[in-house]
């Protein structure tokens, strides 16, 4: 069971991605007060939110920072993970559009994406900077575009996988494929 974190404002939104999630695993929506349920990995949604206006609480950043369970940001989800490990986000021109990125490394995340593929995009604030313990994945012009944790099982992604019908479903799979390999290890 997938948990998804919605921070969206607008219904429909999450919707989109449970959808999606649910195409390959069972998903149940939760909020920071529902965490408790028993999920293997939790998704956090992107969202209409500005981290540089303030728009959080910090116990987020605390849940974030304490995870023992895959978790995945995609967007504002991912903006929220790097800003509790020090990032530097700032806040520039709104971009709607599909995006070159590149690794910069591989990782089992991006397993059977090109080293430069084009991505949804939907966000006017950038992650410019990640520090120890965040790895930098994948970069585009703009920003860094996907990192994951060197200890933790957390990941994220500026960019909205979930929105690209080419990688969106590989990326997916990626990710939930190392969270079965978990259950073996417990």
């Amino acid at each position: 069971m997938i948990g998804l974190i919605n921070f969206y404002k607008k219904e429909e939104r999450i919707e989109k991605l449970k959808n999606f999630i649910q195409e390959e695993s069972d998903v149940v929506i939760m909020d920071f007060d529902s965490r408790g349920q028993e999920v293997d990995a939790i998704f956090l949604s992107g969202s209409e939110r500005l981290i540089t206006q303030g728009d959080y609480e910090d116990e987020w950043f605390s849940f974030v920072r304490n995870s023992k369970i895959p978790l995945i940001g995609i967007c504002f989800g991912f903006q929220l993970i790097c800003r509790a490990f020090g990032a530097v986000i700032m806040q520039g021109k709104e971009i709607k559009d599909l995006l070159g990125v590149n690794k910069l490394r591989d990782h089992f995340l991006f397993s059977g994406i090109p080293n430069r593929a084009k991505f949804p995009e939907s966000h006017q604030e950038y992650v410019t900077a990640v520090s120890t313990p965040l790895i930098p994945l994948m970069a585009s012009d703009f920003c860094i575009e996907a990192i994951a944790h060197s200890s933790l099982p957390v990941f994220g992604t500026q960019f909205h996988f979930e929105r690209s019908e080419k990688y969106g479903k590989k990326i997916l799979k990626n990710f939930l494929g190392f969270t079965t390999d978990l259950h073996f290890l417990k």
